[in-house]
């Protein structure tokens, strides 16, 4: 067996683990099995259940989560945001996260997490105090957030953000986080309301990423 081969099988089974459809396809292969035991022995029927949930797991670690084919996305300029985004009609400023990229630090073969913040109101921020809390949570078959693995509060003051600006910020570091697994990344700016914006309701912001030895690319 060649490299190629093997290369070839991880990408099909990233598409597989990867594509909305999986779910559908790992149950009727999961039934497809049962039925077939239990028609010849009940215990083996149970080995298969067992067996069959084990390996969807380990392949969130493995084969799920990796494209061998697509190195570390990086985002080479901060002016990544060409379309702007509509104003709001009232005569308030209005916060929103656009989204999430991986950034090349100065160090070498070093990578961290930024975040684009807009200001899509009709009026300007001075000297106000930034608040963003940010939660990242593992995700089950890459889908089903199942726990926190690192939340807090991140706040610095801006001296001013235009209607329109967009400012780009480090977030978290790529060191401080797994090297295996899909994770979503969720920001929320303003939540305490300090600052009077014309819509609350789009201050949240998400992202599903996924790392294989620490090779981070979005979760399609």
């Amino acid at each position: 067996m060649t490299y190629d081969f093997f290369h070839t099988f991880a990408f099909r089974l990233y598409d597989l683990y990867t594509k909305k459809h999986n779910t559908y396809i790992q149950l009727f292969l999961l039934s497809f099995l049962i039925v077939i035991a239990m028609w010849r022995n009940v215990h083996k029927a149970k080995l298969i259940v067992i067996t069959f949930v084990f390996t969807l797991i380990l392949s969130q670690f493995v084969f799920g989560l990796w494209n061998p084919t697509l190195s570390a996305t990086i985002t080479k300029s901060e002016n990544i945001l060409t379309e702007k985004s509509s104003l709001s009609n009232d005569d308030k400023p209005d916060l929103v996260i656009e989204d999430i990229f991986l950034w090349s630090s100065n160090e070498p073969d070093k990578y961290v997490f930024k975040y684009s913040l807009r200001n899509i109101g009709t009026i300007p921020i001075y000297s106000f105090e930034l608040v963003i809390n940010h939660k990242i949570q593992w995700l089950l078959f890459g889908r089903i957030p199942l726990f926190t693995i690192d939340a807090h509060t991140q706040t610095g003051n801006l001296g001013s953000l235009l209607p329109g600006e967009t400012f780009n910020h480090t977030f978290i570091s790529c060191d401080s986080l797994p090297k295996f697994g899909s994770y979503r990344f969720t920001l929320t700016v303003n939540p305490n309301k300090t600052i009077d914006e014309s819509d609350y309701s789009n201050n949240k912001y998400s992202e599903d990423w996924t790392t294989f030895l620490g090779q981070w690319k979005p979760l399609i």
